[in-house]
């Protein structure tokens, strides 16, 4: 579950797990469990004494085997994620191995992902002979055999498995007994099932004057819209005064955020601060959105945790921020930003040209200032810094669609850490936490949406369930079944005329609960 992760570190003989081998077309099973000799493959465990890993005695026969985990239901995990550690000694395209999932009790059997899909440190092969799990795709050597010195961590999103109700995982080795190397095969520890904890900081520099911007927020809000568990958009509004009234509105925030970049030209992306290389920088001439980049990135553990409360009275917004450690970090200087947000501004007075009517996410105050509050120190995990700020409100036209956004980014290498915010359509850590603590049954997002909205209950639900789509005359336009055990259903809208409708979600006689959507 997402308060409960499943970790394994094999060191206490877990039940589930199991190797077998294909006995019709093959003779052997290298898999083994036991204690790592420090003499032989993979010499240590990833941590303790114990691990799975392939003894390989004869390199002629070929083999297909694999080691099957237990079975786990998803539904409980709103952005699901792999994690484990990983040996490999292999010959390149002669032998490999593979992560599949099966969601039918083993009729078949699934890769998890694919070469080159953002994940880290998986498949480098689509052609592995006589290929691990009965296809081609897998991990495999290099081109010169180059075993791994030391234990690699592999991760990868599980998002597509969250509505099955039964995944079983294996890790699958295969060999055409060919090889002419001294290979060993292939080993893993450290089994984690659980939720990603990383938010993606989008920071976008657009206009409202310029064409050009205009192309690259629709992309921007697309790739946002499209991944909204997983980035934490802001958009700074840059130019040249009088051309753009969200400019104007407030020119010191975006100017200076823009300057810190060293950009003066404009759209600009950046992921995280734009990578230590410029991986995660876009400019829309040399290079456009990478929506691997952004899965790459939000398979990162985050260094550290933030918490926000905010509260906006007669006019005044009063936030806490606490920022706690997740890691020991080195002496650095350590800038936490915090942004007030305008969801969404749609109004006559800032219509911008080339028909740009309606802006997302605009920034509309740093405090204390865009210097942001800095912390020059070192951190030991579990170290925490508290600070309090409060804004007049000011040059913005619905209260009611602020939220704040608070980052942590190293002032010299500009690498975000970790973002956070307390707009609910964008949610780090366990999303039911924030349910349960707003008293929430569920939750609409993206909200307002254009192609697919997601509803998110806050416990997978006890049976099966109706919902109600009645438009803003009271009409029921729509029924839809939702089954028991699910707790994210997503709901295409894109046959929905532009206009506000409301779901009424019912279980049985009982309301679960109404909420207001708005389609555009």
């Amino acid at each position: 579950t997402a308060d409960e992760p499943y970790f394994e570190d094999f060191e206490n003989d877990p039940p589930g797990w199991y190797s077998t081998y294909d006995s019709i077309n093959t003779i052997i099973n290298s898999w083994t469990f036991k204690d790592v000799n420090s003499s032989d493959f993979p010499r240590t465990a990833a941590s303790g004494a114990k691990a799975w890993y392939t003894d390989i005695n004869d390199r002629t026969l070929v083999e297909q085997s694999w080691v099957s985990s237990p079975c786990f239901n998803l539904s409980g995990l709103y952005r699901p994620m792999i994690r484990f550690s990983i040996k490999r000694s292999f010959e390149r395209d002669r032998d490999g191995a593979v992560l599949q999932y099966t969601a039918d009790h083993g009729k078949t059997w699934n890769n998890v992902g694919t070469l080159d899909d953002g994940s880290i440190s998986w498949y480098n092969s689509y052609r592995i002979q006589n290929g691990p799990g009965g296809q081609e795709q897998g991990w495999t050597g290099d081109f010169t055999f180059k075993p791994d010195a030391s234990w690699v961590i592999a991760k990868h999103e599980l998002d597509n498995l969250r509505t099955k109700p039964i995944i079983q995982f294996r890790f699958a080795y295969g060999s055409d007994g060919s090889s002419v190397v001294q290979n060993e095969g292939f080993a893993f520890d450290d089994v984690f099932i659980g939720e990603r904890t990383r938010l993606v900081l989008l920071e976008h520099f657009t206009s409202a004057a310029d064409s050009t911007c205009k192309n690259a927020n629709d992309e921007v809000n697309n790739l946002v819209s499209e991944n909204v568990l997983d980035i934490i958009d802001i958009q700074y509004h840059v130019g040249d005064l009088g051309t753009d009234k969200m400019y104007t509105d407030y020119p010191i925030g975006p100017g200076a955020r823009s300057l810190y970049y060293g950009i003066s030209t404009f759209p600009y992306t950046y992921f995280d601060g734009g990578g230590s290389s410029g991986q995660y920088v876009y400019d829309y001439i040399t290079s456009d959105l990478n929506e691997l980049n952004l899965y790459t990135r939000v398979l990162r553990d985050p260094d550290f945790g933030i918490d926000i409360q905010a509260e906006t009275q007669n006019g005044q917004m009063n936030i806490s921020v606490e920022i706690t450690a997740l890691n020991n970090m080195a002496l650095s200087s350590y800038t936490v930003h915090t942004a007030v947000i305008e969801k969404e501004i749609d109004d006559p007075a800032y219509h911008g040209a080339f028909n740009q009517t309606r802006f997302e996410n605009v920034v509309r105050k740093m405090l204390p200032d865009a210097g942001g509050t800095i912390f020059t120190r070192e951190w030991v995990k579990g170290e925490k810094e508290n600070f309090s700020l409060d804004w007049n409100i000011q040059n913005v036209l619905n209260e009611d669609l602020l939220y704040v956004v608070v980052f942590i980014q190293n002032r010299d290498t500009k690498e975000v850490y970790q973002a956070a915010t307390n707009d609910p359509d964008a949610l780090a850590g366990p999303v039911s936490t924030f349910m349960h603590a707003k008293n929430l049954e569920l939750l609409i997002f993206p909200n307002p949406a254009s192609d697919v909205t997601n509803i998110l209950f806050s416990d997978p639900l006890a049976e099966r369930t109706t919902l109600q789509v009645f438009n803003h005359m009271g009409a029921l336009i729509g029924i839809y079944q939702i089954e028991s055990g699910i707790s994210l259903h997503q709901m295409n809208v894109q046959d929905y005329r532009k206009g506000v409708y409301y779901l009424r979600i019912v279980q049985g006689n009982k309301l679960i609960g109404v909420s207001k959507l708005m389609v555009f």
